[in-house]
């Protein structure tokens, strides 16, 4: 990864920052991600849409329950909760 030293010019009602030529040729360019809080700017190439489903997918498998068949079941598992918390032991 190169650092680059670039200048901030304005155009029209905004600021902007020429972004360099290999970049946008090598990823076949038209569109970038910005993240950005207070302090910090990165750009990233835009993802294709098999690039978000595969993301949506590590996003859902992280938060998923296991259980494939909860939203059938969901009272089941409920009710299955709620007698283990409060079962005598």
């Amino acid at each position: 990864m190169a650092k680059v030293i670039k200048k901030i010019f304005k155009h029209g009602g905004s600021y902007a920052v020429h972004i360099p030529v290999d970049f946008v040729r090598k990823n076949h360019l038209k569109e970038v991600v910005l993240d950005y809080n207070a302090h910090n700017i990165s750009i990233h190439p835009k993802a294709s849409s098999d690039d978000l489903v595969q993301m949506e997918q590590i996003v859902f498998n992280k938060y998923s329950s296991g259980k494939g068949d909860l939203s059938v079941n969901h009272k089941k598992y409920h009710k299955e909760s709620i007698d283990e918390k409060y079962r005598r032991h």
